[in-house]
C-alpha cells in the first residue's frame, strides 16, 4: 500500500482546500493530531503512528468520494 501521507500530498497539490477538508475527515474518523501536527505527518516533520495512518487513508478514501461520486 502507498503510503497515504504522499497521496494527500497529491491532493492538496491540486487544490489547497483538501488540506482542511482530509484534516476535518481524519479528525472524525478518530484521529489525534490537530490541524498542526497533521499537516507536519503529511510533510514528514512528525512521525505518526501507523492507526494515524490507517485514519489517514480512511480520510483520503471520504474525500475521493465526495469529490467523485458517480465513480
Amino acid at each position: 500500500m502507498e503510503d497515504p501521507r504522499l497521496t494527500a500530498l497529491n491532493l492538496i497539490q491540486q487544490d489547497k482546500n483538501y488540506l482542511d477538508e482530509l484534516w476535518l475527515k481524519y479528525w472524525a474518523n478518530g484521529g489525534s493530531a490537530g490541524s498542526v501536527e497533521f499537516e507536519g505527518y503529511l510533510h514528514g516533520l512528525t512521525q505518526p503512528d501507523s492507526f494515524d495512518l490507517q485514519i489517514l487513508h480512511w480520510a483520503i478514501d471520504e474525500v475521493r468520494a465526495a469529490a467523485h461520486p458517480h465513480q
